[in-house]
């Protein structure tokens, strides 16, 4: 499996990507610090799994899902973010994203999320 973890702050990115590599099996971990970074990088390769933060500067995560959707409609999202009202929830699934991790998390529930979502293929 093929993942990119997106957020603009490494401390937070590294934390992720630990999380990750403790959660499921990965081949592969990318990284990226902003959206239009993270669009870049997925317009030029193929990845099964997005953890996009929320609030980056340059182009937020809602932003950048709203692009990649534009061209990979395959690639599971799960936004990673301290957003979790109602409405932020439902604008991040209204955009493309086809889930959500409310941080700070548990192993337990990123394994759960990413597992629901490679098994499923249905937005959630």
């Amino acid at each position: 499996m093929k993942v990119l973890v997106v957020d603009d702050e490494r401390i937070s990115r590294k934390a992720v990507m630990a999380s990750l590599q403790n959660a499921v099996s990965v081949d592969n971990i990318d990284e990226a610090e902003d959206g239009y970074t993270a669009s870049s990088m997925v317009a030029r390769g193929a990845y099964d799994l997005i953890l996009m933060d929320w609030s980056m500067p340059k182009m937020s995560g809602l932003e950048a899902v709203k692009i990649i959707r534009k061209f990979n409609k395959k690639v599971r999202i799960i936004m990673v973010t301290g957003q979790i009202e109602r409405e932020s929830v439902l604008q991040a699934l209204q955009a493309g994203a086809n889930d959500y991790v409310a941080k700070p998390f548990k192993v337990e529930i990123l394994r759960e999320k990413i597992n629901a979502q490679l098994t499923s293929g249905n937005n959630t």
